[in-house]
């Protein structure tokens, strides 16, 4: 098996992000970005798969505000810019030029960061692994459930340990099907990743300012994207409503609704996931 490098890279405003590689660096570059709470690790199942790492490059990095990396506690720290920056310093770090990038969840809207401020030349296509495209409240509050919201509240909290401690139960819960299935190491580590978020942290992450115009634009101009969303994903109003809603931004655009997963599905049908990830990004770095 591959050894896994790892690198902690410092972004424009001096922040440290921590990241992660392994596979061919002579083959076709993925940048795999966790999602709300999370670092790179949820995607042990990609780093772990053979075929992948035999003919990608993957790459994972945690977020600013997640895992090991810089967790800032002001507005400021968590500008579209930075974010950016941050991207562009990991695929520095590791020789990549215009990866794919694949985001979970509410780092899908990295990638309209990316548009913004680096142009969307710099990647080859964009994998919305169930994902926010953009932090716009109106659209959020449009995608995600008002019972999620309730349930989650408590990750807001910083005088209410019991309430807080429930919430993140509960939000680790909702991210499969059938949790009980899952690993107890694994829903475990996962549970204790987001324990390193400071609830401020969780709030700035979710609410932070972006302006999705360039993101759209490249969707117009043929910017290839891939949709793939959980069947029974409890963090969406329904399995289509990310395309119901923004679709008609993105020209060159697919779409797969995976049976029987939940928002996590890249975890519960790993292979399923893994070969969507392999061909799309040999597809359109084949061009």
């Amino acid at each position: 098996m591959d050894t896994i490098v790892s690198k902690t890279v410092t972004s424009s405003d001096g922040g440290y992000i921590y990241a992660e590689a392994i596979g061919d660096p002579t083959k076709p570059a993925l940048v795999l970005i966790p999602g709300w709470t999370l670092p790179g690790f949820v995607f042990d199942k990609q780093f772990e798969d053979i075929k992948l790492t035999k003919e990608l490059y993957l790459i994972r990095y945690d977020p600013r505000g997640h895992g090991g990396s810089v967790m800032p506690e002001t507005e400021e720290g968590h500008a579209s810019k930075l974010y950016a920056d941050d991207f562009a310093a990991v695929c520095k770090a590791f020789g990549v030029v215009k990866p794919v990038v694949a985001g979970w969840s509410l780092a899908g809207a990295i990638i309209s960061d990316i548009c913004e401020h680096l142009g969307h030349e710099t990647i080859s296509g964009v994998i919305y692994l169930a994902s926010v495209p953009h932090l716009g409240p109106e659209f959020v509050s449009q995608v995600v459930p008002p019972s999620l919201f309730e349930s989650a509240a408590g990750l807001f909290s910083t005088d209410d340990v019991a309430f807080h401690k429930k919430s993140l139960i509960a939000f680790g819960k909702s991210l499969f099907v059938s949790p009980e299935s899952i690993p107890i190491k694994t829903r475990c580590a996962w549970l204790g990743a987001s324990l390193f978020q400071p609830p401020v942290v969780t709030g700035l992450v979710m609410q932070r300012k972006q302006d999705p115009t360039k993101l759209f634009e490249a969707g117009k101009n043929g910017m290839p994207v891939l949709f793939v969303q959980g069947e029974h994903d409890q963090h969406r109003t329904s399995k289509t409503i990310i395309v119901d809603m923004l679709g008609e931004h993105f020209t060159r655009k697919e779409v797969v609704i995976m049976e029987g997963t939940g928002h996590a599905f890249f975890y519960e049908k790993p292979e399923e996931a893994n070969k969507l990830l392999l061909d799309f990004t040999r597809r359109v770095t084949s061009s």
